[in-house]
This record gives C-alpha cells, sequence and structure tokens, in this order.
C-alpha cells in the first residue's frame, strides 16, 4: 500500500508540474491583454478615475490559480520539519527583501486615506512577488529559455496588431479582448501630430503606446539575447537539428516585426531603453572578442538599420522628428505635463517622503494637497523611483533598490532586460501603478534573478 501511495503522489506531482508550466506559458503569452471584470467604477470631479478603479484581469485569475498550485506543490514535496527550515533559511537571504517590501507596504495601509485602493495595490505587488517566486523556484531544465520564447511570440502577436493598426490607421473595439476603440479625430488618443496630419501611435493590445513600445523593447532584446544563446549551439551542431534551424529562423522574423513594432509605437522611453542596452550589448561583444554575439548584433544592427531605411522611405519623415524635436503642440503638451506632474511630486514628497502616503494613494494624496487641479491634471508622477518613494516612503524606496542591486548582483544571462526597464522607469510610471506594468517588471526581475536552477 506504501508503494502505492508513493507512486500516486509522484503521478499527482507530475501532473501538477506540468498544470503550473503550462499555466505560466499561458499567462506570458496572455499579459498584454487586457481582458479584465471591473468590479468597482472610480470617478474624479464627475470623471472616470482609471488610477482608482478596482479591476479582477484575466490573467490575475490565471496567475492566482497557478500560485495556489505552486505553494501546493512545494508544500508537498516537503516535510514540515524541512519547511520550517527552508523558510528560516530564506529570511537570511534575498527572499528577506521581498518579504519586508511586502511586510511594509501591509503597515503602510494604516495611514493611508484611501484603505480600500491601498489594499487593492498592495494585492497588485504581493502577486507581483509571487510571479517573481514561481519562476525562480519552479523546479524544471531550461525553463527560463522556454517561457522566455513565449514571451517573444507574445511580443510578435501584439507587434502584428500594432502594425495592423498603423497601416490601417485605426483600433477596433473587443471588449472581450480588452480592446478599445482608438480614433485619431478624438481627443485622448495618442497620435503624432505635425502641420494639419494626425498620425495614430500603435497600441496593441495595451492601454498606451508607451506601455505597448515598453513591452516590445524587453521582447527584443530577448530576441537578440535568446539568438546568442542558440547561435552558441547552432555553432557545434552538425548537423542542425530541424527544431533550431526554424526556431533561429523565428527569431529572426520576430526580430524584424518586433523591431518594426517598435518604432510605431513612437515611444521614447522604449526607444531609449532598448537602444542605450543594444548599443552596450554590440560594443561588449566587440571589446570581449564574443564572435558568436558579435555576428548577431552585427547581423540585428544591419536589420534595425534597413527597417529604419524602409520607414522613412514610406512614411512622412516628420513622424520621428517631431517625437524629437518637441516643437509641435501636442508634443510641448506632453511635456508641460510630465514638468507638472514632476512639481506637484515635490508637494507629496515634502509630506509623505517618511513614511509614504501608503500603496496606490498617490493621487488620492495629490487630491488632498491640490483640490482645485482639473480631472487630467491628476497624473501620476513619470519616474516608478519617485512614485515608490511617494507611496511607500523612504524605507519602501529603499528596500525597492536593495531589491534591484540584489538582482544585479547576482544576475542571469537575461539580466539586460532589467536594464531596459531600470531606463523606462525614469521617464514613466506603469511599471508601478497598472497591473500589467508592474507583472511586467516583476517577471522581467524574475528572468534577471541567477537562481539555482544550473541553466539561469
Amino acid at each position: 500500500m506504501r508503494i502505492i501511495g508513493a507512486l500516486s503522489a509522484n503521478y499527482l506531482q507530475k501532473h501538477m508540474d506540468k498544470l503550473i508550466k503550462y499555466g505560466l506559458w499561458l499567462l506570458v503569452f496572455l499579459l498584454p491583454w487586457q481582458t479584465r471584470w471591473i468590479y468597482q467604477e472610480a470617478y474624479l470631479k464627475d470623471e472616470i478615475f482609471e488610477y482608482g478603479r478596482l479591476s479582477l484581469y484575466g490573467t490575475e485569475i490565471i496567475l492566482i490559480a497557478v500560485l495556489c498550485l505552486g505553494l501546493f506543490s512545494y508544500v508537498s514535496k516537503r516535510g514540515r520539519g524541512q519547511l520550517v527550515n527552508d523558510f528560516k533559511a530564506e529570511l537570511k537571504s534575498f527572499w528577506l527583501l521581498l518579504v519586508l517590501l511586502a511586510v511594509w507596504s501591509a503597515v503602510a495601509i494604516g495611514w493611508s486615506a484611501d484603505k480600500q485602493l491601498a489594499w487593492y495595490a498592495w494585492l497588485k505587488l504581493v502577486e507581483g512577488i509571487g510571479l517573481f517566486w514561481l519562476i525562480n523556484k519552479f523546479q524544471i531544465s531550461n525553463f527560463k529559455f522556454q517561457i522566455s520564447n513565449i514571451l517573444i511570440a507574445s511580443g510578435l502577436v501584439q507587434a502584428i496588431l500594432g502594425i495592423y493598426q498603423f497601416l490601417t490607421q485605426s483600433t477596433f473595439s473587443a471588449k472581450w479582448l480588452g480592446l478599445a476603440l482608438n480614433k485619431t479625430e478624438e481627443l485622448g488618443t495618442s497620435v503624432v501630430e505635425f502641420a494639419d496630419e494626425r498620425w495614430l501611435r500603435a497600441y496593441g493590445s495595451l492601454p498606451h503606446p508607451n506601455i505597448f513600445g515598453g513591452f516590445l523593447a524587453v521582447c527584443l532584446v530577448l530576441v537578440i539575447l535568446n539568438l546568442w544563446q542558440l547561435n552558441r549551439r547552432l555553432a557545434l551542431e552538425r548537423p542542425v537539428a530541424k527544431k533550431h534551424y526554424y526556431l533561429n529562423l523565428f527569431y529572426w522574423l520576430a526580430l524584424i516585426l518586433i523591431g518594426f513594432g517598435l518604432i510605431i509605437s513612437f515611444s521614447r522611453s522604449a526607444w531609449l531603453g532598448f537602444g542605450v542596452v543594444f548599443i552596450f550589448l554590440f560594443f561588449r561583444s566587440l571589446f570581449k572578442k564574443l564572435k558568436t554575439e558579435r555576428i548577431v548584433n552585427l547581423k540585428a544592427a544591419a536589420a534595425f538599420i534597413m527597417l529604419a531605411v524602409m520607414f522613412l522611405a514610406s512614411f512622412p519623415p516628420a513622424l520621428i522628428t517631431t517625437r524629437f524635436k518637441g516643437q509641435t503642440r501636442l508634443e510641448r503638451l506632453s511635456l508641460i505635463e510630465r514638468q507638472a506632474a514632476l512639481e506637484q511630486s515635490r508637494d507629496i514628497l515634502m509630506t509623505s517622503w517618511q513614511l509614504g502616503a501608503g500603496p496606490g494613494n498617490y493621487l488620492i494624496e495629490l487630491r488632498r494637497l491640490q483640490p482645485d487641479l482639473y480631472w487630467w491634471q491628476f497624473q501620476p508622477v513619470h519616474n516608478v523611483y519617485l512614485m515608490v518613494l511617494a507611496e511607500l516612503g523612504i524605507i519602501g524606496l529603499a528596500l525597492f533598490v536593495l531589491i534591484i542591486v540584489f538582482v544585479l548582483k547576482n544576475r542571469s544571462g537575461y539580466c539586460s532586460l532589467l536594464f531596459v526597464l531600470l531606463l523606462i522607469a525614469l521617464f514613466d510610471h506603469y511599471l508601478w501603478t497598472l497591473y500589467f506594468g508592474a507583472m511586467l517588471w516583476w517577471l522581467v526581475l524574475a528572468f534577471s534573478y541567477k537562481s539555482e536552477r544550473p541553466e539561469d
């Protein structure tokens, strides 16, 4: 009977591991799709207040289910004594920082003006930490490489959708896919404006082109890193396996389409994040005389130059130059709004830098301090680090920075992805304020951390 019980337990564990693996694959692939149930609407001065809405995302349901399976699997593999020992060991390692960040955020709810919103923001933080834990504790060989291919496939789908939107200059509404209708003639739609023309920026399935661009920037760097890994294998493989040949073709197709998608996002922060990291990787391969990496980088650079030339030959160059010069009406307005948000953050930081306003309560505090602002002036400051300081105080920011530093000190081969987001975080807030951005942040952080698996 003991043998039968052991076999049954092994069978159950094997299938549970498969469910966790496929669940994570599904989560990563569907993450950009914004299907959600808004179970509590929020308004600010009679206008919809996006940052106060309480929502349950479709991918969030998948994440919670996989987290429950992961915790059950983790506990079932260990006896009570081992669990206690493991917990004590973790509290002496990097994981203590993650626990402290979650605990401090929960404590900060106590002085939050809107406690319901604070609990909601805290739950999203815990889910992100849970995603980080799953990816780094789930013991399957070559798992990060597998899931990276799923992420690239997801980016490829988004790029194709974005290209369709740009070429047709229209989006379409699909409620169950989380897609909203955006028209170039409507106020609030993200466009590039010059002379008497308004060109729609690509959204993909995401709520803003900057988020779309940031996601594609991460995927594009990931394509390059996987091309390195695959081409090192191909150099030693004779004959080349068919699956590796087709995987190589998939990567190059993804590089071209995702690269074009990044261009038509017209996101300056995404361009900067990708450009700086790619230039660093390019010169690193030259200085360190990494032959395979150098060849891949040269081919990728040639592909990007070709894309840029084709774009400038096919579309008005002003689409690009307008974004850099910042002299048109919309560009000046964007810069003015960002500057205003930065000045508003100073008022909040003057009163909240010690303990913070509480998770998700930045704009609630801004409304208290500056109640006479128009509804459209209530925007988060476009800087993740200032957002963390304003909401969690100096202790929260210190924990946040220490987590980044520890990951960089114990980095995996995917750490270049983190540098993309660290640069974007200087110029945008969605990695902290929006569900998708937060999950992307913790996903990239998990990729960048060197866990105990051999391939990391």
